[in-house]
């Protein structure tokens, strides 16, 4: 394997040679509060917020979520992906997630 996963989630690149990959996540959560608030889901690569990789959810109480997105990747670059609700406070949990990465 040329990639390693941590307990947070980050998925780390090991290869030597610059690829292209396809990024595919998967996501299900729980939204706590009321009502339907829009999250936003990124996909990061090194701590930067990839341009276009947003996808925009009205969540309610529980859902799921699919992300796609292509990138160049070079040894030790990282993925991770966040969550983002500007609409109020409710917090949400990530009960589980998937992510696979296509060369």
């Amino acid at each position: 394997m040329r990639y390693t996963v941590a307990t947070d989630g980050r998925v780390t690149y090991n290869g030597t040679k610059q690829i292209y990959v396809s990024l595919h996540a998967s996501l299900s959560y729980n939204k706590s509060g009321g009502g339907a608030d829009e999250y936003s889901f990124y996909f990061y690569k090194n701590g930067v917020q990839l341009p276009g990789s947003a996808t925009l959810v009205d969540a309610e109480l529980n859902g799921s979520v699919s992300m796609v997105y292509g990138t160049l990747m070079s040894q030790t670059d990282y993925i991770e992906v966040f969550v983002e609700n500007t609409q109020s406070g409710d917090d949400m949990l990530v009960i589980a997630w998937q992510v696979l990465v296509r060369e």
